[in-house]
């Protein structure tokens, strides 16, 4: 989806594969990516871990018997895990 994406705003070419190549899939980094896009193809190291949490409180009223929620944290430390597991 995000090369038919890039290719129908024109902006699929050799230096768009080597930028995502060199950002690791991200399109976080690459200026000449529009912010919507951005977006809509974030990674899961760039979702904001807290919103994740909350969004999961937020469904768990519909939910029979559990859920399963993993998150991924670019720069992990004891203080953001700390935050992280007291707001779960």
């Amino acid at each position: 989806y995000l090369v038919r994406d890039l290719k129908n705003r024109g902006l699929w070419d050799e230096v768009m594969v080597s930028d995502l190549k060199y950002f690791d899939g991200s399109v976080g980094q690459i200026d000449r990516v529009p912010d919507d896009l951005k977006a809509l193809y974030a990674t899961a190291f760039e979702i904001d871990s807290a919103w994740l949490i909350e969004a999961a409180a937020r469904r768990q009223k519909w939910i029979d018997q559990s859920q399963s929620l993993n998150l991924y944290i670019a720069n992990p430390s004891g203080k953001t895990l700390d935050t992280l597991y007291r707001l779960a």
